[in-house]
């Protein structure tokens, strides 16, 4: 039966808000799912039921509904499932109307089959068959007379005279030819904003002297793109807050102003400009924590006679903060205002202070007390955004630590676990272990996942030196030496077969032993199993877990505490006389406890920032301070950190895209995906950013 109106006049059509309305009134707005077409369909046959609905018809209804619930899905994803915003945004196409297809009965059928293209729109050698039976059959100067004559009778008689004299003469042809050719519109070159400027000179790490010579270089051939060092220097110093406190061995920024500053650079770039939302209250989530660094450039300037004794600048203690993200609520759903892309980078990595002074235990304690008092009294503060007044609240996480800096604030030894109070002794004896107490308090320091890899990687290094005698500690004279052939050996082949240098002491910079070099452990296990004689199966579960914890997506807790213990007991059942270490031990029976306690991904908690923040200190203080003065210095220094990690020029800077990793199997059971990315896990990334 053919459909179309069985009598009267046609009835509206329902319009996009209308379809829209309809699904926010199903338990869960689910677009893309096959239930909500199909639920979309019944509606729309409810309100034209005067139709007489075929099989035909109603496949091409449900094609225009699909296409419908795609725009939809987009459109609602954009605006983070906010209603307000949506509407706002979207109140325009909200308004259109669904139109149903033409009705068979409506339509003049004249031919069967697809319809034609017009000739326009054909591609190039569809033209050419359709105009190959009037080449054969013309001669070119007929076909050439026959278009002049078209274009005449068209009106293009200009066009006409034109195509006339350049197919009677080639050589006009080809002069004309030329001459276009050589008058290319060429665009007009774009400045740079002060801003802008700012965040070229960061990313290529330019010196005042080169950012000068290459201004004058582009100025002398006609292309004046970049502005003055007078203007450079006041963007540069809209990156500092205020009441910056710099002395001969410490620089210092009191934590109100600095999250001040960086809440109102934050509200400053472009894409949280454009989003024209009106709200009262958001809130400033951020991890901060200290870290130590030696191995700094020592200058022949004097200390002040009271300091002189007691002060070196071969020792520097750093602390440092980094916004994750900026959120509020609007009804009763929580909006991200502006999220940090790369939570592991330093660019966004603010400095809080740091002291000329070695990092202690009595050190740690001093000055992480003194921080945490300014957080205690930390304001709510009062900031213009779309020209009325939001209220931004603070709140940090000190996560940004490392074992070292957990065992100084637990008063705890590094061989003791400052969770549960596990000594070495009884580490293997997992189900003894899984029965003490913990201390939830503890929690808040996180998994230092950059930490991890090294640890876990240290850990079957000493497993594989010790695997002629398999005992835990080196005591004899032969083992000592079998200890120390193994290692070389293992060194040797590392080096010779990966590239890594493995276990070699750095003047004043600790091991060679690093985060990269971890990573290529656990990613080439087969060859990390073959050069140590370890079992394969272990490797790969460690790698698996320390993959899961960087990744920055959410974990399945329970998934990951069952693997973990499981990984726990072979490790234990395989190396019963090797003591398993506190730091695998904290993660593998406590990891799982640590990341439900977390406000975010555990991998977005990770100190990575702060420890690839060491390397700009002695860069920046070597090659951007001047060296007249102590102080001089350290205002140098203090500037040039404030400036790279600006929030509003670090957004300007360029970002390297993240490099696909894949995931194994065991490493999917243990990551929840957002819905957005599921269909993309096999080539998920963890974020590491590091520069």
């Amino acid at each position: 039966m053919e459909s179309g109106c069985s009598s009267g006049e046609k009835p509206k059509n329902l319009t996009n808000d209308d379809l829209f309305n309809l699904l926010r009134g199903e338990a869960v707005m689910k677009p893309l799912s096959v239930e909500s077409r199909h639920f979309l369909l019944k509606k729309i046959r409810e309100k034209h039921n005067e139709y007489e609905w075929s099989s035909e018809f109603e496949s091409l209804v449900l094609n225009l509904v699909h296409t419908f619930t795609i725009s939809l899905h987009r459109k609602w994803s954009q605006c983070n499932r906010t209603i307000t915003v949506f509407t706002k945004k979207h109140s325009e196409w909200l308004k259109k109307e669904f139109i149903l297809p033409t009705l068979p009965s409506q339509m003049n059928y004249k031919t069967v089959g697809r319809p034609k293209k017009n000739f326009e729109t054909c591609t190039e050698r569809i033209k050419k068959q359709k105009i190959s039976n009037v080449v054969k059959s013309f001669t070119s100067p007929e076909l050439t007379y026959a278009v002049t004559s078209k274009m005449h009778k068209s009106g293009k008689r200009s066009a006409a005279l034109l195509f006339k004299e350049l197919t009677s003469s080639p050589n006009r042809a080809l002069k004309m030819r030329k001459s276009l050719k050589n008058t290319n519109i060429i665009s007009l070159p774009i400045p740079y904003s002060p801003n802008e400027a700012v965040a070229f000179i960061m990313d290529n790490n330019l010196t005042k002297k080169q950012y000068t010579n290459i201004r004058i270089g582009s100025k002398a051939r006609n292309s004046n793109i970049y502005p003055s060092y007078d203007k450079v220097l006041i963007a540069k110093k809209q990156c500092y807050p205020n009441n910056v406190i710099i002395t001969e061995c410490s620089a210092e920024i009191p934590l109100q102003d600095l999250l001040n500053h960086t809440a109102q650079r934050i509200l400053q770039i472009p894409s949280v400009q454009s989003m024209n939302i009106n709200i009262e209250k958001c809130e400033l989530l951020s991890k901060w924590g200290c870290d130590g660094s030696n191995g700094q450039s020592q200058y022949r300037i004097n200390f002040d006679s009271s300091t002189k004794q007691s002060v070196t600048d071969s020792d520097m203690f750093m602390f440092s903060f980094v916004p994750l993200q900026m959120s509020c609520t609007i009804d009763d759903n929580k909006f991200i205002i502006w999220k940090n892309p790369r939570t592991s980078s330093t660019r966004f990595c603010r400095p809080i202070k740091f002291l000329l002074k070695k990092e202690t235990a009595e050190n740690t304690r001093e000055e992480v007390n003194k921080v945490e008092t300014q957080i205690d009294n930390l304001n709510t503060i009062d900031l213009i955004y779309n020209d009325g007044n939001l209220k931004v609240e603070h709140k940090l996480i000190f996560s940004m630590v490392d074992g070292k800096v957990c065992n100084s604030m637990t008063f705890t030894s590094s061989q003791t676990c400052y969770i549960c109070g596990c000594t070495p002794k009884h580490a293997n004896d997992i189900d003894k272990v899984l029965k003490l107490s913990t201390k939830p308090e503890h929690f808040k320091f996180g998994l230092s996942t950059l930490h991890a890899w090294i640890r876990f990687f240290e850990c079957l290094l000493h497993v594989s030196y010790r695997l002629d005698f398999k005992t835990w500690q080196v005591k004899t004279t032969e083992n000592k030496l079998k200890f120390a052939n193994k290692k070389k050996e293992i060194q040797e082949q590392f080096r010779s077969e990966m590239g890594l240098l493995v276990d070699i002491v750095l003047q004043g910079c600790g091991t060679t032993n690093n985060g990269n070099t971890a990573r290529k452990f656990f990613k080439n296990a087969e060859k990390s199993a073959e050069i140590t004689g370890l079992n394969i199966n272990l490797i790969k579960r460690f790698g698996t877990i320390l993959t899961v914890m960087a990744s920055g997506y959410e974990i399945n807790t329970d998934a990951f505490e069952t693997y973990g213990i499981q990984t726990a007991k072979l490790f234990v059942e395989l190396y019963p006389w090797y003591y398993m270490p506190t730091s695998v031990h904290k993660i593998l029976l406590h990891g799982a406890d640590v990341i439900r306690h977390a406000i975010l991904p555990i991998g977005q908690l990770s100190e990575e920032a702060q420890e690839c923040q060491n390397k700009h200190y002695k860069n920046y203080r070597e090659h951007h301070t001047r060296k007249i003065s102590r102080v001089k210095i350290n205002e140098d220094l203090i500037n040039m950190l404030l400036v790279s990690s600006d929030p509003l020029i670090s957004s300007m800077r360029n970002i390297q895209p993240k490099k696909l990793q894949t995931f194994s199997d065991d490493a999917k059971l243990l990551i929840i995906m957002p819905e957005d990315q599921a269909s993309d896990s096999s080539n998920s990334e963890s974020d590491n950013d590091s520069e």
